[in-house]
């Protein structure tokens, strides 16, 4: 065979297939813009991350989504092929957060148009990428009853780009993922206090400063030579932090951090594979469901991977972290 056929059905795969949960959408979009706000920095483009910007806005009635950061944007001359290509990121594992080029098309599973613009320094023009979802969707029906497309012509057929001339200086540089038309199902997408909780801890934003154990935290990360990366993320406006404290509720009545205690894991040749912090309390008896902060987190690069685990512990079992 001359060529290999990736048939329709892929797509599906990489899009409702990949995600059990739909805010995925939203971490899978802001480690994007963090992997290039760290590349704005290195290329001077930004003076620091804490210039960064990652501003999400929710807007129920539209039943859209917008998430924009300030970052490198994207080159019109490299616009079609960095977002139309699938699995063909330039990204390296070990360096940058993302690094299979797949996951902006989550957004695909959620919405009946998702949009793409950018726009990049010391350039006059607004990249736009179109993609619709519902399209999609279509081609993906009258698949499976047998009317069968490759993921390359699902792909052509639902794409459009456009390019305007921008009124605004040319020192502008962004990048907007916009989900138009979120899909009734997929209302929880669009519900502010869901969407604020879940970033709290899935994203990779400070701890807010009224949990007092941050310092320590940070004075143990600096001790192992670990940098925790930390973003500028906002929510219709509103900073997104940590939402640690040290006072919880149990079966039996409340309950106090009163100390936290760090572990360190390094492999045979002395290299730190993981750490871990996590609040010692009483522990008085089983943290009640309701409390945000119960279990294990798995973190790596300071984005939460997974849900959190369960606590077996008898002397703790709050507050608790892995960051890899």
């Amino acid at each position: 065979m001359d060529e290999y056929i990736f048939g329709a059905n892929i797509l599906e795969n990489l899009t409702t297939g990949m995600y059990k949960d739909s805010k995925v959408c939203y971490r899978e979009y802001i480690q994007n813009a963090c992997d290039q706000i760290d590349k704005a920095v290195t290329l001077g483009i930004l003076p620091s991350r804490k210039a960064g910007q990652i501003k999400i806005w929710l807007d129920k009635d539209k039943r859209r989504i917008s998430i924009e950061d300030n970052a490198t944007g994207i080159p019109q001359a490299d616009f079609e092929s960095t977002l139309a290509n699938i699995a063909d990121s330039n990204k390296r594992m070990g360096e940058d957060k993302g690094f299979r080029g797949i996951g902006r098309l989550c957004g695909l599973a959620y919405c009946r148009k998702l949009v793409f613009s950018t726009t990049a320094k010391g350039e006059d023009t607004i990249s736009i990428m179109r993609c619709d979802a519902q399209k999609m969707r279509d081609y993906l029906a009258k698949s499976v009853a047998g009317e069968k497309y490759t993921a390359g012509e699902v792909l052509k057929g639902i794409y459009t780009f456009e390019y305007k001339k921008k009124k605004s200086v040319k020192s502008e540089h962004w990048f907007n993922v916009e989900l138009i038309d979120v899909n009734d199902e997929n209302t929880d997408l669009l519900d502010f206090d869901e969407v604020k909780e879940y970033l709290a801890f899935t994203a990779p934003v400070p701890y807010i400063n009224i949990f007092s154990y941050q310092t320590e935290i940070y004075k143990h990360a600096e001790t192992i030579g670990y940098i925790i990366d930390e973003y500028n993320i906002k929510l219709d406006g509103e900073d997104v932090f940590k939402k640690y404290s040290t006072h919880f509720k149990t079966s039996k009545g409340d309950d106090d951090v009163f100390d936290v205690e760090f572990k360190d894991f390094y492999d045979k040749n002395g290299e730190l594979c993981f750490w871990l912090w996590f609040g010692v309390s009483t522990f008085k008896a089983v943290i009640n469901k309701e409390c945000v902060m119960r279990g294990l987190r798995l973190r790596q690069e300071n984005i939460q991977i997974g849900n959190y685990w369960g606590i077996i512990c008898s002397n703790s079992g709050v507050d608790s972290e892995f960051a890899a």
